[in-house]
């Protein structure tokens, strides 16, 4: 079998040997040729990067480094180590121009030159004044409105969203809403702003803010009231006054967040 095999292999060689010498041929062309173009493309490569560490330390040198060290620091702070051209140099010099003259006329428009130039508090010398817009805000700064009949204090400052500030913690929850009786458990009239709670989650005497998820404000309330609800397996959070049934079946039971305020 082997011999077969070696008999054949020997007549296609005969039969096809100019052409299997023109394929060795052209491979070991095609070999020298590629072996050319990548000494070629190292070559080029080479001299480019010369180039460019020539260009690197004359500008490094002309910038004061001294040193690979001090040339590593300028590479890694941004430079592209190109001595900028004389159409660089007169565009900045015309934008530094132009800055200087902006911030000279803006100083002329702030104050005039008088007292050596200092200002002093309330000097005639000031024609601008710059107002600091407020941190916080009151209430009626806000211009909301709230449910309860309870003016708030000025001391309760909210920010833009009207989110007080000045809060303990926040208990929040589903709310309901009562309008009978005549005394608190504490021994108060019941008005809107009066708040049912659990006492021993927010004390009688908490000042409240009130605000339900959907964004209605019922404002400004007082712990001072409680009732059965407490013993409810799923109580409320808080049970809010208000003046008639009507208006505590339109507020149902709704979502809401109780800020105890400091």
């Amino acid at each position: 079998m082997r011999n077969k095999f070696i008999q054949s292999l020997t007549e296609y060689i005969d039969r096809h040997r100019g052409r299997i010498a023109l394929t060795i041929a052209m491979s070991l062309l095609a070999i020298f040729l590629s072996a050319v173009i990548s000494v070629q493309s190292i070559l080029v490569v080479s001299a480019a990067d010369a180039a460019a560490k020539d260009k690197t330390a004359a500008f490094a040198i002309s910038s004061g480094a001294q040193s690979d060290a001090e040339w590593s620091i300028l590479k890694q702070s941004g430079h592209d180590f190109l001595p900028p051209t004389a159409e660089e140099t007169a565009e900045k010099e015309k934008r530094d121009f132009l800055c200087s003259a902006l911030m000279t006329f803006e100083s002329l428009l702030k104050y005039k030159n008088g007292n050596g130039g200092k200002i002093k508090p309330g000097s005639k010398n000031v024609i601008e004044e710059i107002i600091i817009p407020p941190t916080d805000y009151s209430f009626s700064d806000l211009g909301w409105g709230q449910i309860s009949t309870i003016p708030v204090p000025d001391d309760i400052r909210f920010d833009e969203n009207g989110i007080p500030l000045n809060y303990s913690y926040t208990v929040s929850g589903k709310t309901t809403a009562y309008a009978s009786g005549y005394i608190t458990s504490t021994g108060t009239g019941v008005y809107p702003g009066i708040v049912a709670v659990n006492p021993n989650i927010i004390p009688y005497g908490s000042r409240l803010w009130i605000v339900a998820y959907d964004g209605t404000v019922y404002g400004y309330g007082i712990a001072a009231d409680t009732g059965g609800f407490i013993y409810f397996s799923n109580p409320p959070v808080a049970d809010l006054y208000m003046w008639s049934e009507s208006e505590c079946d339109w507020w149902g039971v709704r979502g809401a967040t109780v800020y105890v305020l400091n």
